[in-house]
C-alpha cells in the first residue's frame, strides 16, 4: 500500500512539473547495477524507437556484450535508403569508440569506419545512470525477461533532463528492469509525461529496449577495441 501511495505521489509531482525528489530507492538501484562490473553476459534485445518523428529512424535489434565492465553495444538502424549497424565500445572516461557499417540499397554499396567519439549508450544499458539524486526512483515489482528475473524501477526525469532539446519540453518516466543476479538492463522504456508533436505526430514513447535472450558465453575478445585510424568524432548518440 505504501509503494502504491508513493507511486501516485510521484506521478502527481511529474504531471505538475514540480521539483523532483529522490524517493529512496536510488542506492538500491545503484548497488544492483554495480554488479555488471564483475560479470560476463551477452544479451540480445528487441529495440524499438517509436518516436520516429523525432529521430527519423527505427531500430529492430540490439545486442550487448559485457566482460567485467567492458562493453560493446550493437544496434541495427533501418533507414529508407538502407541500414547501419553501429557498435559502441567503451573506453576510459567519457569517450567511446564508435564503429559503423552501412549498407545502401540500389547500388549495393557499403561503408565502414571507426571513430573516437563522445557518443555513449549509458542511457540504454547502464543502470547507475538513473541513480542520480535529482531523479525520483521507486522500486515497483519483480518482472521476467529472457527467462530471467529482474527488479523493475520507475524513475522520474525532470524537464531539465532535456534542456538541450529543441523539441522536448517536458519530463519523462523511465521503466528500468535490472537482472537480479547480473545487474544488467533487461528492460528500459522512456515515456514523456506529456506528448510532444513532431512531424505532425504526437510522440510519447521515445524508445523501448527489451531483452529477448541471455547467455553467459562471452569473451574478452568480443569487447576488445578494434584497430582503427584515430580521429575525433562529434556524435552524441547512437
Amino acid at each position: 500500500m505504501q509503494k502504491r501511495v508513493t507511486l501516485l505521489i510521484l506521478l502527481a509531482v511529474i504531471a505538475s512539473g514540480c521539483a523532483y525528489t529522490n524517493a529512496g530507492d536510488a542506492e538500491e538501484l545503484k548497488d544492483l547495477a554495480s554488479k555488471t562490473d564483475q560479470t560476463q553476459y551477452n544479451v540480445k534485445y528487441n529495440f524499438t524507437v517509436q518516436g520516429t518523428a523525432l529521430l527519423g529512424q527505427t531500430s529492430e535489434d540490439a545486442e550487448l556484450f559485457s566482460y567485467n565492465g567492458d562493453t560493446r553495444f550493437d544496434r541495427e538502424t533501418v533507414y529508407a535508403q538502407g541500414n547501419t549497424t553501429t557498435s559502441i565500445y567503451n573506453m576510459n572516461g567519457s569517450r567511446a569508440l564508435r564503429c559503423t557499417e552501412s549498407n545502401y540499397l540500389g547500388n549495393r554499396s557499403s561503408q565502414s569506419e571507426c571513430n573516437v567519439t563522445n557518443a555513449t549508450v549509458s542511457r540504454y544499458i547502464d543502470g547507475t545512470e538513473y541513480s542520480n539524486p535529482e531523479y525520483s526512483v521507486n522500486y515497483v515489482r519483480e518482472e521476467r525477461y529472457a527467462g530471467r528475473k529482474c527488479k523493475l524501477y520507475r524513475i522520474g526525469l525532470p524537464p531539465s533532463e532535456f534542456e538541450n532539446s529543441s523539441v522536448i519540453n517536458t519530463g519523462a518516466i523511465v521503466d528500468l528492469c535490472l537482472d537480479r543476479e547480473k545487474g544488467y538492463v533487461a528492460y528500459n522504456s522512456m515515456n514523456l509525461t506529456r506528448p510532444v508533436t513532431s512531424g505532425g505526430e504526437a510522440v510519447s514513447n521515445i524508445y523501448t529496449l527489451e531483452a529477448q535472450s541471455y547467455s553467459s558465453d562471452v569473451s574478452r575478445e568480443q569487447v576488445r577495441l578494434p584497430e582503427f585510424n584515430r580521429t575525433e568524432g562529434n556524435s552524441t548518440g547512437t
